[in-house]
């Protein structure tokens, strides 16, 4: 089994927080800016993952 390298390992958990407060910028009551911007925070977070889950 190979040994994964330190960018795939923190990207994922960079990936999965952006993913995360993506979620939580959607469902938020405060903002309406916030979940504008909320879906592109989601997208980015798993085109993200998807990358560096293969690194």
């Amino acid at each position: 089994m190979q040994k994964r390298s330190k960018v795939g390992i923190y990207g994922e958990y960079v990936a999965i927080t952006l993913i995360l407060v993506g979620f939580l910028m959607m469902i938020q009551p405060f903002a309406m800016i916030f979940y504008t911007i909320g879906f592109s925070v989601i997208l980015s977070g798993v085109i993200l993952f998807n990358i560096v889950s293969h690194l």
